[in-house]
Order: C-alpha cells, then sequence, then structure tokens
C-alpha cells in the first residue's frame, strides 16, 4: 500500500461513508479496512524534501536507534531528535510516529512508563533486551543495505 497525502475531497468523504456504513452494520472487519485507508490516505508516514518513500521502512529502525541514544524517550521527544539530526531534512510525523511505537510495544521490543509531569502524564519508552538485540539486527542490516547502494551509485558523502 502506498501512503500519501489525500487532497481529493471526494475520496475522503467516500472513505468516511464507507467507515460509518461498515460500522452501523457491524461490519467490523470492512470498518477497520477502511478506516486504516483512510487515515493512512491522511497522514504522510515519513516526510523528505523529495521522495518520502525512501525512509518508509526505516521508521523502526529509527526509533530503537533513538531509544539506546537515550534511558527514555517520550514521542514527541523523538520526533524532536529526528529533525535536530537531519537538519530538518527528515521529519516523522505523529500520525506515523504512535503507530510505530505501538508496535514495537506489542512486539515487546520496547516498553512504556507514565510518568505525571507537573499536571499531565506523560508516557515515556525505553528499550527491551529484545529490542537491544534487535536494534543491533536491524542497524547492521541497514548498515549493509547502506553500502550495497553506495557501491552501486558511488555516492560522494559529506
Amino acid at each position: 500500500m502506498e501512503f500519501r497525502s489525500v487532497k481529493d475531497t471526494d475520496r475522503k468523504r467516500s472513505l468516511l461513508a464507507g467507515i460509518f456504513t461498515h460500522l452501523r452494520h457491524f461490519e467490523i472487519h470492512s470498518f477497520f479496512c477502511l478506516l486504516y485507508q483512510y487515515l493512512s490516505d491522511l497522514c504522510i508516514f515519513v516526510v523528505m524534501k523529495k521522495n518520502p518513500d525512501l525512509i518508509k521502512g526505516s521508521l523502526s529502525t529509527i526509533i530503537l536507534e533513538l531509544l539506546s541514544q537515550s534511558k527514555k524517550m517520550y514521542g514527541y521527544e523523538m520526533v524532536k531528535k529526528v529533525k535536530e539530526h537531519t537538519g530538518k531534512k527528515l521529519q516523522v510525523t505523529e500520525g506515523a510516529l504512535y503507530p510505530a511505537l505501538h508496535k514495537l510495544e506489542a512486539d515487546g521490543l520496547i516498553e512504556s512508563t507514565i510518568e505525571q509531569i507537573g499536571n499531565r502524564p506523560r508516557k515515556y519508552y525505553h528499550l527491551t533486551q529484545p529490542g537491544k538485540k534487535e536494534r543491533i539486527i536491524r542497524k547492521t542490516e541497514l548498515e549493509g543495505f547502506v553500502n550495497q547502494l553506495h557501491a552501486l551509485f558511488n555516492f560522494k558523502l559529506a
């Protein structure tokens, strides 16, 4: 499935109409399929200046790497770190980040704790032991892939 921003208002209306129709008739599977399509159409998972598809598959590896550099982080802090480390050339949207965090947590690679900051709760994430091992595996795989691209294209790195 391709993730993109939807500007077509008719498509948005059509998807929403389908979502509510299925919900009214208790067609739960169809409801969730359409809801997923609608939400994925509304957000761009990772924004890059020219080609967002280049990094779409690396988000969970990016999260694991960020968490390895800190004891714990909250979601918005991760968004800021990616912007900061890449000079704003990569931007992870919150609409992409939180589903990825939930999946990593469901897979047992990260855990979360809630702390009170002032009057509001804040959810912090940290790596588990399996998450630390998985980060090394994914980082090694990504490094190998980048090296293969470098060999193929002969990039001149800054």
